[in-house]
């Protein structure tokens, strides 16, 4: 399942990456997405790091869901 989260450098962006590992979804794949200062920024997510894309290219993934916090 592929997720995107949009605003997950800020502070609630932060806090909805802790309750996606804590609700067991630490096996889907995250896209997680900010800002244009923020793109190419690396987050911790589930032990594995990932990086931060613009909204642009997290649309173009085609997440199944998506969680704004923008």
């Amino acid at each position: 399942m592929r997720i995107a989260l949009v605003g997950a450098t800020g502070l609630v962006g932060s806090v909805m990456l802790k309750v996606l590992e804590e609700r067991g979804f630490q096996d889907c794949e995250l896209i997680p997405a900010a800002s244009v200062r923020s793109v190419g920024k690396e987050m911790t997510f589930a032990g594995r790091q990932v990086k931060v894309v613009s909204v642009e290219d997290a649309i173009a993934a085609k997440p199944q869901f998506a969680i704004f916090s923008a």
